[in-house]
């Protein structure tokens, strides 16, 4: 399976998990020129699209993308929560986690055997899956609790709704099992030094690959 970064961070966040039978869209909150350009112009091969919540730098184009005829799922927004859903040959599970008083759902992905845990715009997660087996973790390091600038005016939205590293290494920990290859960090921003956070979570896991998600970039998970 191939991930692919459209975009990340407070500008817009979309990426594809992309599988022989199709490809899933995981957040689009991005223009409608990055997303077809991000998908080659080629829509025909989305099955689905999932998004964790309601802020436009991850929902913008959901409504533009409804009328292409591509199935949109946003948990966050139904009434009867549904918990789950598939798309082609990926099933996916919804779970809560917190966002600065904003719902926001994050995703559990299975493709053929291979599970993918999708973390991003959380303040922190409250449950523990390492009992899954996820081969692949697609994480929010958003910032350093040594380089945050305090005087930023959406300081309380960034603490409340989003992961420092150091709960970033304290979410790895309770989620990397024996079978993790792949943790990719996500949506970093202001207030952070994204080499460096590599080097921190390598440094304590040397035997599974570490990257950063990079605009245009693909990466074998």
């Amino acid at each position: 399976m191939i991930f692919k970064c459209i975009s990340t961070g407070s500008k817009g966040n979309s990426y594809l998990l992309i599988s022989d039978a199709g490809t899933l869209v995981l957040d689009c909150g991005v223009s409608e020129k990055a997303f077809l350009n991000g998908l080659d112009y080629d829509i025909s091969k989305v099955v689905g699209v999932c998004i964790t919540h309601e802020h436009k730098d991850h929902s913008s184009l959901a409504d533009k993308i409804k009328r292409y005829g591509i199935e949109v799922w946003q948990p966050y927004l139904t009434e009867k929560k549904i918990d789950s859903i598939s798309y082609g040959d990926f099933k996916i599970k919804c779970f809560d986690v917190p966002h600065n008083e904003v719902e926001n759902r994050n995703f559990i992905i299975q493709n053929n055997g291979k599970k993918i845990l999708y973390l991003i715009d959380l303040e922190y997660c409250k449950y523990n899956f390492k009992a899954l087996n996820v081969e692949t973790i697609l994480i929010e390091c958003n910032y350093q609790e040594e380089l945050l600038d305090r005087d930023i005016p959406n300081l309380f939205h960034k603490v409340k709704g989003h992961m420092s590293l150091d709960t970033c290494l304290m979410t790895l920990r309770a989620n990397v099992s024996d079978f993790t290859k792949n943790i990719i960090l996500l949506h970093y921003g202001s207030g952070c030094d994204i080499t460096e956070c590599v080097k921190a979570i390598k440094n304590e896991y040397p035997e599974i690959n570490v990257d950063y998600a990079r605009k245009g970039e693909t990466y074998g998970i």
